[in-house]
């Protein structure tokens, strides 16, 4: 039952922020573990933007100040050109067509879930 709960957050979590992270209309920075960005989502409002963010060492990501989940063991975030690159640890306006989002989770630290998020709102790379 463990296990099946850890991948159930494992989930949860990144289909938040593949949410939140798809429908983002402007990055103001990024790197390896912080995120601020604008999105068309309803939480915050319009104009609003969110930093989402882990520090390591600490089991909390946060997402907009609030906590988005609390059993993170890893976290990372990698930005890429096209799809097939390895990515590079800072977010640029220039290059940047999509966030890979790496994580591992309290108990099961062995095992990095991992989603690609396109942004189709200001993609930018080739």
């Amino acid at each position: 039952r463990t296990n099946a709960d850890t991948i159930q957050n494992a989930e949860i979590i990144l289909a938040r922020l593949t949410k939140e992270l798809s429908s983002t209309t402007s990055i103001t920075e990024g790197n390896k573990t912080s995120l601020t960005f604008l999105s068309k989502s309803i939480y915050p409002p319009v104009g609003q933007s969110l930093t989402l963010s882990w520090a390591s060492g600490t089991p909390n990501l946060s997402l907009g100040g609030n906590l988005l989940a609390n059993k993170i063991s890893s976290f990372n975030l990698k930005y890429h050109s096209t799809y097939d690159d390895t990515g590079v640890d800072t977010y640029s306006k220039a290059s940047t067509a999509l966030i890979t989002i790496t994580l591992s989770l309290i108990g099961a630290e062995s095992t990095n879930f991992e989603e690609r998020v396109y942004l189709h709102g200001i993609m930018t790379g080739t």
